[in-house]
């Protein structure tokens, strides 16, 4: 048997704009763009990865197949940069097509 994955609930407005500064997003000037913000709140972890949590209850990230330990998402660098792609584009990524390709991006690299 796997890992009983947890229902997950929908990332808040405040969690959602929280993920975006910490993506180096604006969330008033970037409202169009919140979905990337969204997406990488609840991104799954790359394979080899696991999420724990130091003594002081700060989350860290290993990767047991490189012997890696790091503060940052794994896929934290991806968003930021999808975000920069499109907020250099000046693209209207509101339409569902962009949603999916970004989807499909991160999960090749889940």
């Amino acid at each position: 048997g796997g890992l009983l994955e947890e229902e997950l609930e929908p990332a808040t407005e405040e969690e959602i704009g929280s993920m975006a500064d910490h993506l180096g997003m604006d969330a008033k000037k970037d409202s169009d763009l919140l979905w990337i913000a969204a997406e990488a709140y609840d991104a799954p972890l790359p394979e080899g990865w696991s999420e724990h949590f130091d003594w002081d209850g700060k989350v860290y990230f290993y990767n047991r197949v490189e012997d890696v330990v790091v503060r940052d998402h794994p896929l934290d660098d991806f968003y930021r940069e999808l975000y920069k792609i499109y907020k250099s584009k000046g693209a209207s990524v509101s339409d569902s097509e962009a949603r999916a390709h970004a989807a499909a991006q991160a999960a090749a690299l889940a």
